[in-house]
């Protein structure tokens, strides 16, 4: 437990029913975030398999050469950082472009980023099957297969992760529900929402 700018704040703590009732807050703030999504696409549910989101966080080391399945900001971010650590990637997604839900400037960086590192692209491809060193996928009404990689890193997406609003809401006053917990998006944009929250209350 800690005080800073008169806020008191516990890690390492389980927000639960029983804890909420002891503290009888007036409002409640929910930023449980998001996990990876995982598609139902055989071979999947991979132990090898790596979350982008631990390589980014530097929780996971990879190979030299890696698959990058999908191409969003998150694919996109990994394999820009991944290029600077000297490793070459392969982004696969069903779009026609990496990075297209990022806003304009931030996605110019990005692609300019990713593209200036050692990195090559299959776009327009559906995954329908991951193989323990790469996939098998469709594209232009073809069916491909690239092998060969290091590790499969998974950027699929992110689903909401809120199962303490239900709980919570015949006991607390007030509750918001904020960030990825509430929908799936950007960083900053979350950040301004919680912002925007804390000057109301």
């Amino acid at each position: 437990m800690g005080n800073k700018y008169g806020v008191i704040y516990k890690t390492n703590t389980e927000v639960t029913k029983a804890l909420v009732l002891q503290e009888k807050p007036d409002t409640v703030i929910i930023a449980t975030g998001g996990e990876p999504l995982l598609p139902n696409i055989p071979g999947i549910h991979n132990s090898e398999f790596v979350n982008a989101v631990d390589v980014l966080a530097g929780k996971k080391t990879v190979g030299r050469n890696v698959l990058i399945a999908g191409g969003g900001m998150i694919g996109s971010e990994t394999a820009g950082f991944l290029g600077t650590r000297y490793r070459k990637s392969t982004i696969i997604d069903m779009l026609q472009d990496i990075a297209m839900e990022s806003f304009l400037g931030v996605r110019e960086h990005l692609v300019e980023r990713v593209m200036g590192c050692d990195t090559d692209l299959i776009m327009n491809a559906k995954i329908k099957e991951f193989l323990p060193d790469g996939v098998i996928y469709e594209q232009n009404g073809k069916t491909e297969t690239r092998t060969g990689f290091d590790n499969i890193i998974l950027a699929l997406g992110v689903k909401s992760v809120n199962s303490l609003e239900q709980i919570l809401q015949d006991i607390v006053p007030e509750i918001h529900v904020i960030g990825d917990a509430s929908k799936v998006g950007q960083a900053n944009a979350a950040t301004e929402e919680a912002l925007r929250i804390a000057d109301s209350l």
